[in-house]
């Protein structure tokens, strides 16, 4: 038979939790006070042999709003010299400007929850820091079993330095080449969009500054007027130009003639792709290809331009070909890391010109251009959000689960961030792990992979009503168009 705590300043919000209490459990012994003063004359009645055994509660709701913010911490302190450390406390209150997040987590606490109380997310909050460390299903919640729509952990971090090809970071640890994720600032502004796709290309050991990584990433993807826009950004700077830039396409290349393939129909429409690239670099010999069964091209630059699949590509031409697409297809941000493992870069039509050489340059510096490029890549401190995306495999108003390849803690809080498909409002919130474990299903001799559930801190109002919009806008996203 579970025992309860609840200490709550406001009478009626004493209703409000026993019957939650009660829908969770119906035998459910409840010891309610409308002070923690009037607790602790209780505990002081009963005898020092006996307290033990009083203080023995499944969870503690303690209510600290009758306190000034600037006691609250002593206050807490004091009572959990009282209390079961193995028992989940919640703290309740309304919700007030000084009340932030970063003063809320140095209270070792399950979570905190808001008034006026939602009758389901109370009952739904209790529900989970009674179950600690365990996966937990909602009780009557609805849950999402996941969707396209883009949801990332959060990470702030200091630009040092960028350019139109890419940016550079400096790290604790070691960034996996290749690796891929979203970026958010207003440096990267695309109307109501403030992100754009980066990719880790290097991190290595920064000879300055032992234990840390010096990591550029380029842009992949990246549209047209977030690039017009960041050029502005880095026109405006240009005072700040580094000597030795860390992106650079001014090499002279190689005196052999490389080989490029196009792939897509000689229309005279797509012709211009040929006399431009040969007429931008000195030593390029460029033909247009259909890939055939069973033939192998020798072109060590390969442009898609057609609706071919990569895996049809890779087959037709040499193992260390570099491949680049021109697509008119904006791609759907769970198809990025895909493509992002096929090609150096994804090109959205009608492309940017003048980057599209840069960038082929940059990943094949063999080339000659006929003119040299002009690349400026500026010192810049602005810190920026990486947004590492994540597959959900539910969701709803109070926590998520998903995969990830290492395992969490428990009490180890991130910030999540969520997107629409429009990018028009970007909603972050911060979490913590309940439960984190090994997915039985991992195949032998692969990574381990971990199942992680998040539960959100400290939902108020206004991001229960954010998150809401969210997951409709989501599930109706998902749902498959009807024809007429």
């Amino acid at each position: 038979m579970a025992r309860y705590l609840v200490v709550e300043n406001e009478i009626k919000y004493h209703q409000i939790l026993m019957e939650s209490l009660l829908a969770l459990d119906a035998k459910a012994q409840i010891e309610i006070f409308p002070k923690l003063e009037d607790f602790y004359i209780k505990l002081r009645s009963i005898k020092n042999s006996e307290r033990s055994d009083f203080l023995a509660f499944d969870l503690y709701i303690i209510d600290l709003g009758a306190s000034q913010l600037k006691d609250w911490k002593k206050i807490f302190d004091d009572f959990v010299l009282q209390a079961r450390p193995s028992t989940a406390i919640c703290l309740t209150g309304h919700d007030q400007a000084s009340l932030t997040y970063k003063f809320l987590q140095q209270f070792s606490i399950y979570n905190f929850i808001f008034k006026p109380f939602d009758p389901l997310i109370t009952k739904e909050t209790i529900h989970l820091a009674l179950n600690t460390k365990h996966p937990t299903q909602s009780v009557e919640m609805t849950t999402s079993q996941g969707n396209s729509a883009f949801v990332g952990i959060v990470k702030d971090i200091e630009l040092q330095a960028i350019s139109e090809i890419g940016f550079v970071t400096k790290s604790d640890v070691q960034i996996p080449e290749g690796s891929i994720s979203k970026y958010l600032s207003p440096l990267f502004k695309n109307g109501l969009k403030e992100s754009v796709w980066a990719q880790c290309i290097s991190s290595h050991d920064d000879l300055k500054s032992p234990g840390f990584y010096v990591n550029r990433f380029q842009f992949f993807r990246i549209e047209t007027t977030a690039l017009n826009n960041l050029r502005k950004y880095i026109l405006n700077h240009k005072q700040d130009a580094m000597a030795k830039p860390p992106f650079d396409v001014s090499a002279l290349g190689s005196a052999e003639f490389i080989k490029m393939a196009i792939v897509g129909l000689d229309t005279v429409e797509n012709r211009h792709y040929k006399s431009d690239f040969e007429n931008q670099y000195s030593n390029l010999k460029v033909e247009f290809v259909r890939p055939v069964v069973g033939i192998i091209f020798d072109h060590q630059i390969v442009l898609n331009i057609s609706d071919i699949e990569f895996p049809v590509l890779q087959k037709s031409f040499r193992v260390d070909a570099v491949f680049f697409l021109i697509t008119d297809n904006k791609l759907e941000d769970s198809h990025i890391k895909k493509f992002a493992g096929q090609y150096r870069d994804v090109f959205l039509a009608p492309c940017d010109r003048s980057y599209l050489y840069k960038k082929v340059k940059f990943h094949y510096p063999e080339l000659s251009p006929t003119d040299p490029y002009a690349l400026v890549t500026i010192n810049c401190h602005d810190r920026i959000k990486a947004a590492n995306q994540i597959q959900v495999s539910e969701i709803n108003e109070l926590y998520l689960s998903f995969e990830y390849p290492r395992q969490l803690s428990y009490r180890e809080f991130r910030t999540f961030v969520f997107l629409n498909q429009d990018e028009d409002q970007i909603i972050e919130i911060p979490a913590f792990c309940h439960f984190s474990g090994k997915k039985n299903s991992a195949l032998s001799g692969q990574p381990p992979v971990y199942t992680n559930q998040f539960a959100f801190f400290g939902m108020t109002d206004h991001y229960l009503k954010e998150i809401r919009i969210w997951l409709l806008h989501a599930h109706i996203a998902k749902q498959p168009s009807v024809d007429g």
